[in-house]
């Protein structure tokens, strides 16, 4: 029985051993795993630094937005639009940043890990 098995084991190894030269370059998995440990950082980082980011700039875009919309116009409507205008462009700045932050992260901590896209400091959409 012992025979059998290590005639078995045997030929397993020399089956595997005949295609390791295929294998030999193995660049870019090693690639690969050596990158992964920086690409989950970026990924973290980008998301809890970049997320507050978006969230701010995404808010004072949609409420300049909103009051340019909605402040055409004499004094008093351009005053009540205003006044409705911020915090219309604060709740839905917050809401999309909030999405737009991770988002940038997972785009971007692959391909360019730390930079100014993975922080949300580039282009937001």
């Amino acid at each position: 029985m012992r025979k059998v098995l290590l005639s078995t084991l045997a030929a397993c190894l020399l089956s595997v051993g005949a295609q390791s030269p295929s294998q030999a370059d193995a660049g870019e998995m090693a690639k690969a795993v050596f990158k992964f440990p920086i690409t989950v950082t970026s990924f973290a980082a980008g998301t809890a630094i970049g997320t507050p980011i978006a969230m701010g700039r995404k808010s004072m875009t949609s409420s300049k937005e909103y009051a340019d919309k909605w402040g055409e116009g004499g004094f008093v409507k351009k005053t009540g639009g205003t006044m409705v205008a911020y915090p219309a462009g604060m709740m839905r700045g917050t809401c999309e940043g909030a999405v737009l932050g991770p988002k940038n992260a997972w785009k971007n901590s692959s391909e360019h890990p730390f930079s100014k896209d993975c922080f949300s400091l580039g282009d937001l959409d």
